[in-house]
């Protein structure tokens, strides 16, 4: 195990694949890079799947800035993808959902880090959508999908569903 202070944050390089708590958030280390589980929900509506803008605010994701995701989060310790995605809708958007089942998994490197990402189908169930993570949400038609700027690591869900409906 190795623990470095860089910039204000700490990391645990690990090369046997366990999982370890840093600040309440899971993670998992592959090799010399930190990979970070995280959960997407394909939220349909109708005929329609939500997707949300990400909010322009640090130089730290300033790649990733206005770009459109799937709505999700980072996994805490001791929570399974499931109950992880829920939370996030919550907290992210105000809303109650039902996850479904695993569509497909996009694992995407960034310099330094690695993002693990789990996607599920999920079922809108109730709340009025109230932003706190995003600049803005849509309801878009799966076709549609081609017409936004996804971040690299959502782009293989956006794929997917594009070639499955």
């Amino acid at each position: 195990m190795c623990v470095r202070q860089s910039g204000g944050h700490t990391h645990i390089l690990l090369n046997d694949g366990r999982r370890v708590q840093i600040h309440g958030e899971r993670y998992s280390y592959f090799g010399w890079f930190l990979v970070i589980l995280v959960t997407a929900g394909i939220i349909r509506k109708d005929d329609k799947i939500l997707i949300a803008q990400r909010k322009k605010k640090t130089l730290r994701s300033y790649a990733l800035q206005g770009k459109w995701e799937f709505p999700g989060g980072k996994l805490e310790e001791n929570e399974s993808p499931e109950e992880g995605l829920r939370r996030e809708l919550q907290e992210e958007l105000n809303i109650d959902v039902k996850v479904g089942k695993f569509f497909t998994e996009s694992i995407h490197s960034y310099p330094n880090l690695k993002v693990d990402i789990l996607a599920y189908t999920v079922e809108y169930v109730k709340g009025s959508l109230k932003l706190t993570s995003h600049s803005q949400v849509k309801w878009v038609k799966i076709s549609e999908l081609s017409e936004y700027e996804f971040v690299e690591a959502d782009r293989p869900i956006v794929k997917k569903l594009l070639e499955t409906g």
